[in-house]
C-alpha cells in the first residue's frame, strides 16, 4: 500500500443538493489534478444508509418537509436554532448518532485530511478524531452558505473555515467570540480565509453562440425565441406551477423549459398546464444531467435563491429572477443579486411575469444587466480551494492538547 498517498475525507449531509454538490466539486477537480496514487477521495454521508433511520427523518427528510411544504415551520425552526443551548442539543444528537460510524470509517480507510461541508458534523468529527486519537490531521471547514451563515457553522469550530464572502468572514468572526470560545481554541485571523465558491469546472467555460444555437436545434427548441429556463434543483421550483401559468397566460412570445428535478407530483402539474395552454412553448423535464447546456441555451433564469444555482447563472452571464428564499440562510443572496442590480427578487407570479415581458421588449435592459453580471466578476474558487486543502497544516499542537481533554468529556 501506498503510504504518501493522500486519502482525503469529505463530510456532508443530504440536507439540499448543495452540500454534496460541492463535495463532488472538489473531488472532480481533485481527480483531475492527481492521480488515484496521489490521492485517494472518500464521500461520506454523515447519516450512512447503515444509520439511524431516526436521525435520517429528523435531520434529512424533516429539512425538506419544512423548508419546501411548510416555509414558516423552517423559520421557527431556523430562528430557534440561534440558540446556545439548541445548538447544544443538535450537536450532542449527532454525536450519537454520527460519532460511531465516522470514527470507523477514518480508521478503516486511514484518512489524512478532511473537508467539513456541513455544521452539524463539526462536533461529531472531533469528537471521532479524538477517539481514533487523530486530532492532528489537517482539518478544514468550508462555511457553503456565502453571505447569510448560521451561527451553528462557527459552534466548536476550531479548525480553519473557508468562507465566499467579506460579509460571512465578519460574521464567523463575530459569532465564535459570542458562543463564548476559549481565546486559545479560536481559528486565528489567517485561518478565516476567504476564496470564491465552489462549483463544477465546467461552468468556468460559458459556450458560444454558435454552439448554443445548435444544442437548441439537438433539444428542439427554437432558434428565434428568446428562452425562460425555469429551475430549482432536485425538488423542483417552489410554486412553479403558479409563476409558469401566469407567463403561459399572458401568451408572451418566448419558450419556456422547465426542469421539475425528482418532483413527480410537479412534473405531473407542469405537464397538464403544458397541455392546457398549448399554444405555448412549453418543455418539461424531470431530473436531468444536461443542466449546464440548459443554462447556456437560456436567456433569462427563474429559479430559487440557492447559492449554487445563482453563482452557475452568473458565471454563464444569465440574468435572474429569484421567486423564493428560504428564511435566514438564503436572504444574503437575495441581498447579493438585488443589491448589485445582477437580477431580481420576485415572489408574485404576476409581477414575474411582467418583468419577464419587460426584459422580452427592451433588448438594453437585457444587455445592461449582462454587462453589470461581467463587471461584478464572479469567478469559481474550487481549484483555490484545493489548493488549500492540499497545503493545509494540522492544527498548532497546543491546540490539539486542549481539543484531546475537551472531547474526552462526554
Amino acid at each position: 500500500m501506498n503510504e504518501t498517498r493522500e486519502r482525503i475525507l469529505f463530510l456532508y449531509l443530504s440536507t439540499g443538493g448543495g452540500h454534496i454538490s460541492a463535495a463532488r466539486a472538489l473531488a472532480n477537480e481533485l481527480e483531475f489534478r492527481y492521480s488515484p496514487e496521489e490521492v485517494e477521495i472518500h464521500l461520506f454521508d454523515g447519516i450512512p444508509d447503515n444509520g439511524s433511520e431516526i436521525q435520517r427523518t429528523l435531520v434529512e427528510r424533516g429539512y425538506r418537509f419544512s423548508t419546501l411544504t411548510l416555509p414558516f415551520l423552517w423559520s421557527i425552526i431556523y430562528q430557534v436554532s440561534n440558540i446556545p443551548f439548541v445548538m447544544n442539543f443538535h450537536t450532542k444528537a449527532m454525536n450519537f448518532f454520527s460519532v460511531p460510524f465516522l470514527r470507523k470509517y477514518i480508521r478503516k480507510h486511514r484518512i489524512t485530511r478532511v473537508v467539513n461541508l456541513h455544521f452539524l458534523l463539526t462536533r461529531p468529527l472531533f469528537r471521532a478524531l479524538r477517539q481514533t486519537r487523530r486530532l492532528d490531521i489537517p482539518v478544514v471547514t468550508v462555511v457553503l452558505d456565502p453571505f447569510s451563515c448560521h451561527p451553528l457553522w462557527f459552534y466548536r469550530q476550531f479548525a480553519p473555515m473557508i468562507v465566499f464572502s467579506q460579509r460571512a468572514e465578519k460574521q464567523a468572526r463575530t459569532s465564535i467570540r459570542w458562543l463564548g470560545m476559549p481565546p486559545m481554541l479560536l481559528p486565528r485571523k489567517r485561518e478565516v480565509v476567504q476564496l470564491p465558491p465552489i462549483l463544477s469546472s465546467k461552468f468556468n467555460r460559458p459556450l458560444d453562440r454558435e454552439t448554443r444555437l445548435n444544442l437548441r436545434d439537438e433539444y428542439g427548441f427554437s432558434r428565434d425565441k428568446r428562452l425562460i429556463l425555469m429551475a430549482g434543483g432536485g425538488e423542483g421550483l417552489p410554486r412553479g406551477e403558479k409563476y409558469l401559468e401566469a407567463i403561459s397566460r399572458a401568451g408572451l412570445d418566448t419558450q419556456i423549459v422547465f426542469v421539475c428535478g425528482r418532483n413527480i407530483s410537479q412534473y405531473e402539474r407542469v405537464q397538464e398546464i403544458a397541455e392546457k395552454y398549448s399554444q405555448a412553448s412549453i418543455h418539461v423535464f424531470g431530473f436531468v444531467n444536461f443542466m449546464y447546456e440548459l443554462m447556456n441555451m437560456a436567456d433569462v433564469i427563474v429559479t430559487k435563491a440557492g447559492p449554487a444555482t445563482i453563482f452557475e447563472a452568473l458565471l454563464l452571464q444569465k440574468p435572474l429572477i429569484l421567486t423564493q428564499r428560504l428564511y435566514g440562510q438564503e436572504q444574503g443572496n437575495v441581498d447579493f443579486v438585488v443589491n448589485n442590480q445582477l437580477g431580481w427578487f420576485i415572489t408574485k407570479p404576476r409581477l414575474m411575469m411582467e418583468k419577464i415581458n419587460e426584459i422580452l421588449e427592451h433588448p438594453e435592459l437585457f444587455d445592461s444587466t449582462i454587462s453589470r453580471i461581467r463587471k461584478a466578476g464572479i469567478t469559481n474558487g474550487t481549484s483555490r480551494i484545493v489548493d488549500y486543502i492540499m497545503n493545509l497544516p494540522a492544527l498548532p499542537e497546543k491546540r490539539n492538547k486542549i481539543l484531546d481533554i475537551l472531547y474526552s468529556r462526554k
